[in-house]
């Protein structure tokens, strides 16, 4: 194993360099569905809805919290950087979610470094490349619900009641970020805690530290009278969702693809580790086996329930990353000094990566995928000033209405044509729908060939 200042002052720099990294994704063009939040965060400000997001209007269950922070940042910034400002709070999260790596494996294993090491194992997995600064309320909600288990581990570990409150805090925060499985997460993360927490196990069981337990579930019952249940309905008809309508072919794809995808999302760390496990680089590790213990459950549990799910995502395992990150970093920190030389040059590499990914995600998203503020533009100008109705909600759409709403600003956001009470406007639309009115135009976007469909009702029809 390795002294305890080596190479800290290296694993400082590159901890810098991931970390402005970040900052150089706020300018990319929208990637995936990333005008979601966007366009609510806009409707909930311009509409003063703060309680119920909505989406051209139209209801959008999950909670507000993400919407709150995105909106503070608005506007701070202008709503003009509406999009900055949701990769803001993404990529805060996970630099935060970074500092909680540390802290954490500081407080557990008491290794001179080790903390430093492990936030760099995370910060150069897919949480660096994409999944930790797309706006997407997934790095937010990992970063509260790795808060609300690193603080309660913490709080057995040390009997610290104050901590215990904390944990619930970031518990609440999850729920109001995303979803109820925060607290399937803090659940799971309990029981392990417990029973690997010897002496200290029957601390988080005592009958002073229930009344925050009971707190976050009265909070749970609160909200959803608070937001007339809307969030409730939505966040129950999700889960039920994911099991419904099972098709075998691509659940077994899944069983089989998600292990190996979580591999390569943890590269080069996971690779190096089955490299140096082949050859047998590795001294025995010297870390408190109970914390290791709690680690792996926590973990394989929690990846269980998602892994077994039909229709999962790679990304509703982000709040696993900080503690997939861990357990590489105590395997490759007890490695010889030079096979550890030979490690950090391969994070420095992957950190490097990400700087030459960035001009070439540009590239792809503006050539390849298409310019959705040209698009944006054209909509505007060939419409001509008749009302515009937004029903486009796969991402091409999502993106192109988010750059309209950005350039119409101050002006309200585009809803959906439900909610048109003129006679003659414009939609816009995936495809061409005789019902909605009379095709205008269709706005090819990029290389790729995705088509937007502008479509015309009454004299906007003949606005040429």
């Amino acid at each position: 194993m390795n002294s305890p200042n080596t190479h800290i002052t290296y694993q400082n720099w590159l901890i810098i360099l991931a970390i402005l990294s970040f900052f150089l994704t706020l300018f990319l063009p929208y990637i995936g569905e990333e005008g979601v939040y966007t366009i609510s965060s806009y409707e909930m400000w311009y509409h003063q809805h703060y309680l119920s997001p909505t989406t051209y209007g139209l209801a959008y269950w999950r909670p507000p919290l993400y919407n709150w922070l995105i909106i503070c940042f608005a506007n701070l910034l202008g709503w003009g950087h509406m999009l900055v400002a949701s990769r803001l709070v993404t990529a805060l999260s996970t630099i935060a979610t970074s500092l909680l790596v540390m802290w954490l494996a500081n407080r557990l294993f008491k290794a001179s470094g080790f903390g430093l090491f492990a936030a760099l194992v995370y910060l150069t997995s897919d949480a660096l490349f994409y999944h930790g600064w797309l706006a997407y309320s997934d790095p937010l909600f990992a970063f509260f619900v790795v808060g609300a288990i690193s603080f309660l581990w913490v709080a057995n570990l040390e009997q610290r009641n104050i901590l215990v409150w904390l944990s619930i805090v970031c518990l609440i925060a999850a729920f109001m970020t995303k979803a109820l499985t925060a607290y399937v997460f803090y659940i799971v993360s309990l029981i392990f805690i417990i029973y690997y927490g010897g002496q200290g196990k029957a601390f988080l069981l005592r009958p002073i530290n229930f009344l925050p337990y009971l707190f976050s579930i009265f909070f749970y019952f609160f909200w959803n009278i608070a937001s007339k249940k809307i969030t409730e309905v939505g966040m129950w008809t999700d889960i039920f969702s994911k099991f419904h309508s099972i098709y075998w072919q691509g659940y077994l794809q899944q069983i089989l693809a998600l292990p190996l995808e979580i591999f390569f999302r943890f590269l080069p760390a996971s690779g190096l580790l089955f490299y140096y496990s082949i050859n047998q680089k590795f001294e025995k590790v010297k870390f408190s086996i109970s914390a290791r213990q709690t680690l792996w459950g926590l973990t394989l549990v929690n990846f269980i329930l998602y892994w077994l799910a039909p229709h999962t995502s790679v990304r509703y395992l982000l709040p696993l990353y900080p503690f997939i990150a861990l357990l590489l970093a105590i395997k490759l920190w007890h490695l010889s000094e030079r096979w550890l030389k030979i490690t950090l040059a391969w994070l420095a590499v992957a950190i490097l990566l990400k700087y030459v990914a960035i001009g070439l995600v540009y590239y792809y998203q503006v050539y390849y995928r298409g310019d959705y503020t040209q698009a944006a533009k054209q909509i505007l100008m060939q419409t001509k000033g008749f009302p515009i109705y937004a029903n486009n909600s796969v991402a091409t759409g999502l993106s192109v209405t988010a750059e309209i709403d950005r350039l119409i600003y101050p002006n309200p956001p585009l809803r959906e044509s439900s909610f048109a009470k003129e006679k003659s406007y414009f939609v816009i639309n995936d495809k061409i729908d005789t019902k909605l009115g009379q095709l205008y135009k269709i706005i090819k976007l990029g290389k790729q060939g995705t088509y937007v469909y502008l479509i015309c009702k009454g004299n906007a029809c003949y606005s040429d």
